[in-house]
């Protein structure tokens, strides 16, 4: 438990740091950070294009400029794992929502899988947690999904994310299960936010990013049933 706090903390450090030295306001040296973030990064990953990383004259770049490049360079591919997770839970969670007959079932079979959702995206980053740790990430996602407020979510699950044509041809279970899939992918994504150790800039992934993917999950069930 403790092991895994103190993961947690330094996580959380090394993301301040990163996010001062984007603001230009960091004492830190950017490439030693980078190296600390890639130190903590799962093996396959770690590994994955450091060579073109290695390859780079940093000295030529500024410290905001070897985040950016470290970023683009070996968390991108990070970020593109954790992305098809979000998208893989989300889309299973539209099926289980649809066919679980009983409501109780449903939110414990969402209450685990969200668990796990969160755990694979925390390993991605390289962040083991343990019960406490996971218990403070957990509140800090709900937090951040709270003060995103109703009316982000609402924009993502207007009727011209579906259409109407379709929004129509749903019945009301696999309406609860597409509500179920898109809060599973917001979960996923303010959980990225806060594990990742570089903060996003500009390019930080939305839910329209993935919903396509959820939504053609629906589509094709809609298909079979007709």
């Amino acid at each position: 438990e403790l092991s895994g706090l103190r993961q947690f903390k330094f996580q959380q450090k090394l993301k301040q740091q990163a996010q001062a030295i984007v603001d230009e306001e960091g004492q830190v040296d950017a490439a030693s950070l980078c190296d600390k973030i890639s130190q903590r990064l799962p093996c396959d990953l770690a590994e994955f294009d450091h060579s073109a990383w290695q390859e780079l004259n940093l000295a030529e770049y500024n410290e905001g400029e070897i985040m950016q490049l470290y970023a683009r360079n070996v968390l991108s591919q990070v970020d593109q794992k954790a992305l098809k997770e979000i998208a893989k839970f989300s889309s299973e969670s539209v099926i289980i929502v649809a066919l679980s007959p009983i409501a109780v079932i449903d939110m414990l079979l969402m209450l685990w899988r969200n668990l796990r959702l969160i755990n694979k995206i925390a390993a991605l980053y390289g962040l083991k947690l343990s019960y406490w740790s996971r218990v403070k990430l957990i509140k800090q996602v709900i937090i951040n999904m709270a003060y995103a407020g109703a009316s982000e979510l609402v924009a993502d699950l207007g009727a011209d994310l579906l259409g109407a044509e379709l929004l129509g041809k749903l019945s009301a279970r696999m309406a609860q299960g597409l509500g179920a899939g898109m809060l599973t992918a917001r979960l996923g994504l303010k959980a990225m936010h806060l594990c990742r150790p570089i903060p996003f800039s500009d390019d930080a992934p939305k839910l329209r990013d993935i919903r396509q993917k959820i939504v053609n999950q629906v589509q094709s069930l809609v298909k079979k049933n007709r």
